[in-house]
């Protein structure tokens, strides 16, 4: 179960009955803002999670398609994290790179980023392109391979 919204730890543990694994989504704000978004006490509050989904703070709850700024998350973390926000064939090994070596382990959310393009511009939402797919299990793997 993903938590989106404006949850508490323990409205989390409550709905899954303490038994059941969920993860809470950080939304991270954009841009230089991001360094100000204290993941650390954020991990240390929701310390019962499988893991923290780090989402870029857009309108509404997720599915944004904006990455905000991997640099500016702190050096390290003491939970297993999900990186999802923005991430597309062309930018999720840099953003492996640059967020494994601060937390436990790290896993990859991916929806807009590989859309089918619609004709005309822009995308067609909610379907999924197999060759954006297969660019980004690439993608996915290269980071895995390389040097930390």
């Amino acid at each position: 179960m993903q938590f989106h919204g404006d949850e508490s730890a323990a409205d989390c543990e409550a709905s899954t009955r303490g038994i059941q694994p969920w993860l809470r989504a950080a939304r991270i704000p954009l841009g230089d803002d991001a360094a100000q978004f204290d993941l650390v006490e954020y991990a240390q509050r929701y310390s019962k999670a499988q893991a923290i989904l780090l989402d870029a703070h857009v309108d509404g709850f997720g599915g944004g398609g904006k990455a905000f700024n991997w640099s500016l998350l702190p050096p390290s973390v003491d939970s297993h994290l999900v990186l999802s926000g923005g991430l597309t064939p062309a930018n999720v090994t840099d953003g492996i790179l640059q967020v494994r070596p601060r937390c436990k382990t790290l896993a990859v959310d991916v929806s807009s980023g590989v859309e089918a393009d619609a004709p005309g511009g822009g995308t067609l939402k909610g379907i999924k392109d197999a060759e954006k797919i297969h660019r980004f299990i690439a993608a996915v793997r290269a980071a895995d391979v390389a040097p930390a």
